[in-house]
């Protein structure tokens, strides 16, 4: 009998596996690893590409919450000069946003953390027609299927000797898979 490996990420479908997936590559920036270390630099200088006001290089650290608010991921980003801004993910699979769900969050964060300035994000790895346009005038990055994998791709190529790159190349597979099942 022939056994062949499958990719995990077969198996771990919902959007719980995403967050981890998301949550799992930021806190790569924290490695003390220099190669796994710019993987997660590098993962993070895209999530926040949106932003003309944030920058990697004035990141010190970062806290990663999952599920707060119900928020899928949350990046408390502090800043050397001790301030603290906000990153907000809302991924989503192959369903669509709801009901304005991310300006709902952010009333919630601004509630809670007062002056913080927050940044989002909309991570989609399914289709959606017209993602784009529906946040363009939100202040809301969008990183679709395509991004996506050119971030991972990316991250892919630089992390090739390091055995975090099994994660990184399966998740790549995964959503290159998806690509061409939605493609066809």
């Amino acid at each position: 009998m022939e056994c062949t490996i499958v990719n995990i990420f077969n198996f771990a479908t919902n959007e719980f596996t995403q967050d981890a997936m998301i949550s799992w590559t930021v806190s790569l920036f924290k490695s003390e690893d220099a190669v796994v270390r710019s993987v997660g630099r590098t993962f993070i200088e895209e999530l926040i590409s949106g932003s003309d006001k944030l920058d990697i290089n004035s990141i010190d650290d970062i806290c990663i919450k999952m599920q707060k608010f119900n928020i899928d991921v949350l990046l408390e980003i502090e800043l050397r000069n001790s301030d603290t801004e906000l990153l907000l993910i809302e991924d989503n699979t192959y369903s669509k946003e709801y009901y304005e769900q991310i300006d709902n969050f952010r009333d919630k964060l601004i509630e809670e953390y007062r002056s913080s300035p927050i940044h989002a994000v909309y991570y989609k790895i399914g289709t959606e027609l017209n993602a784009e346009l529906n946040f363009k005038d939100r202040d809301i990055q969008v990183i679709d299927r395509k991004k996506i994998i050119c971030i991972f791709e990316k991250l892919d190529n630089m992390s090739k000797t390091k055995p975090e790159n099994y994660l990184i190349r399966s998740y790549l597979e995964h959503v290159k898979e998806i690509e061409a099942t939605e493609s066809a």
